[in-house]
């Protein structure tokens, strides 16, 4: 069923039919995929961060 009030009721996605075990779906709205990013772009700096600090010990 269709939620007529989601902004999404007029799109369609693209359905390739294969043989598969299972499949999960989830939605994600637009201020949780920026969290997400956010997040990422943080983890990043701390490895960085890390492997320096690591590289600088053994010199």
């Amino acid at each position: 069923m269709v939620d007529p009030n989601s902004p999404y009721s007029d799109e369609k996605p693209l359905v390739r039919r294969g043989r598969v075990d299972a499949v999960n779906l989830y939605e994600v709205k637009e201020h949780e995929l920026e969290l997400l990013e956010k997040n990422q772009q943080q983890r990043c700096n701390l490895i960085l961060q890390s492997f320096y600090f690591r590289l600088h010990l053994h010199v």
